[in-house]
């Protein structure tokens, strides 16, 4: 219900009233510390999106190798959670982030 909702986005902004996460996300991130949130941008200013920065087109003509390579996720939810498809079917579960 809307009211259920708005107290408990109330809350949330009582608990983390300035959160930077939630600025810089553009309220994409609720409920992220600080010190979390500054950890979290740390790795990734200094994550390097290629195994091989001198070489970043070797092995370009093979994908899965050159995905295996380049552009590693740089970045993880707090809460992050797989899912699949019960079944096993298509091509096998996926993460998603904070899904509660």
């Amino acid at each position: 219900s809307t009211s259920t909702k708005a107290s408990s986005s109330s809350s949330e902004n009582l608990q983390y009233p300035s959160s930077q996460a939630r600025k810089e996300s553009f309220h994409f991130f609720h409920g992220v510390r600080d010190t979390d949130w500054k950890i979290m941008k740390s790795k990734v200013a200094s994550h390097s999106n290629h195994q091989h920065p001198d070489t970043p087109t070797l092995h370009q003509d093979e994908a899965p190798h050159w995905y295996a390579s380049n552009f590693d996720p740089n970045f993880s939810c707090l809460h992050e959670k797989r899912v699949s498809v019960s079944g096993g079917l298509g091509d096998g579960g996926k993460w998603v982030c904070d899904p509660h």
